[in-house]
């Protein structure tokens, strides 16, 4: 959730030392606030879905204690409310997670939709929000890039993934997207044994362990604008890195984008969010401001809420990337370590231990269990129904 990394990730800078004397404001002293991070689409893979939070405040002055992190809310009453006067309520079904399941609805475009939250007698609202369906992704792309990954100068390369798209209407456009990926890895080494003394080595196939898919949804956030432009047409946006190192790029990977037609009001939302997470080096170290969302709590104006409530149409495009040409790419370090030597005798060797066997040399290794099995690298040998290959 946005909403939580970002509470998580401010608490996380101002807990460590700098040589920055932080600026540290009486709004520490508040009350417990509201996080909400709500979305309606017209996409039945995305359902509708509200995640809440209670935000622990960042700094309690008592005795220049730091109390970092949120709590998740339970036990709301919350309703996704159309034009037509329809009602849907979610149900918490997991700590600080609401979703409809019955009925399980999708929003519709030209329909306009507001979220309405009742907790401990509080009642957080938005205004009525209309679904526009999102114009079609032009391009999915990639830029090569180095990225700096220590001071000492470390760096690495990748692909720098970028989306371009279009829209006929005159109307300046804002976008979001979320991103997914599903890649195809396999290891090399073959296993002839496992070593179980007293038995000695035991025949042993790793075959069917040898090919997987790893699949992970891609954390940030992704947005760009239309406005002050002379077209109403965003142009390889960039999206995240993908590196060198690592399963992701070695054989095959499969990029999964959706596109999010939102408002301009959620546009800003998500920009000033990035911008307080990735262009700063911590909250108080320039003067703060509070994040302005849609949804304010009506009982309580004064009450501090941070909160979006996204209504948007949603267009999406998959493209296929073959391993990179342009620089070497690695997956998990896999060394070989002979055994049964002076160095590494058997009785030194734990018993479970794969081994392969050099029958010209007449030598045994062995190597990291991940080396054998690609399920342990957080891959599946299942192929996706969906997978092109």
């Amino acid at each position: 959730m946005q909403l939580n990394k970002f509470i998580l990730y401010i608490s996380f800078i101002i807990a460590l030392s700098s040589c920055i004397e932080p600026f540290m404001p009486d709004t520490a002293k508040y009350e417990n606030s509201i996080s909400i991070e709500a979305l309606v689409t017209n996409d039945p893979d995305l359902p509708p879905i509200v995640k809440i939070a209670r935000n622990i405040p960042l700094m309690t002055r008592a005795e220049d204690n730091t109390t970092p992190g949120d709590k998740p809310v339970d036990g709301a009453e919350v309703y996704i409310i159309c034009d037509d006067g329809n009602e849907y309520q979610l149900t918490n079904l997991r700590p600080g997670v609401y979703e409809a399941i019955d009925p399980v609805f999708t929003g519709e475009e030209g329909k306009s939709y507001k979220i309405m939250i009742c907790h401990q007698g509080e009642v957080y609202e938005s205004g009525f929000e209309k679904l526009v369906s999102s114009p079609a992704i032009d391009s999915i792309s990639y830029e090569v890039d180095e990225r700096k990954i220590s001071d000492d100068g470390v760096t690495v390369r990748g692909y720098n993934f970028l989306v371009s798209t279009h829209d006929d209407s005159p109307d300046q456009s804002y976008y979001r997207w979320i991103l997914d990926a599903t890649y195809y890895y396999y290891l090399s080494y073959d296993a002839d044994f496992i070593y179980h003394p007293p038995y000695g080595m035991i025949p042993y196939d790793n075959s069917d362990l040898k090919e997987c898919w790893g699949s992970k949804n891609i954390p940030g956030i992704f947005v760009a604008g239309t406005e002050g432009l002379v077209e109403n047409s965003i142009v390889e946006a960039p999206l995240h890195f993908e590196s060198q190192y690592g399963d992701e790029l070695t054989v095959r990977y499969r990029l999964h984008v959706r596109q999010l037609k939102i408002t301009s009001e959620c546009y800003y939302f998500w920009k000033d969010m990035d911008k307080i997470i990735n262009k700063t080096g911590g909250l108080y170290e320039t003067q703060p401001f509070r994040l302005m969302g849609n949804i304010i709590c009506s009982s309580d104006p004064s009450s501090n809420v941070t909160g979006i409530f996204e209504v948007a149409g949603v267009s999406e495009e998959v493209k296929y990337f073959n391993k990179p040409e342009e620089f070497p790419v690695s997956g998990y370090n896999c060394t070989k370590i002979e055994v049964g030597t002076e160095e590494n005798p058997w009785i030194a060797i734990d018993a479970g231990t794969i081994i392969i066997y050099d029958e010209k040399e007449n030598q045994y290794f062995t190597s990291d269990a991940l080396c054998f099995d690609c399920t342990l690298r957080g891959g599946t040998t299942e192929r996706p129904p969906f997978w092109d290959f």
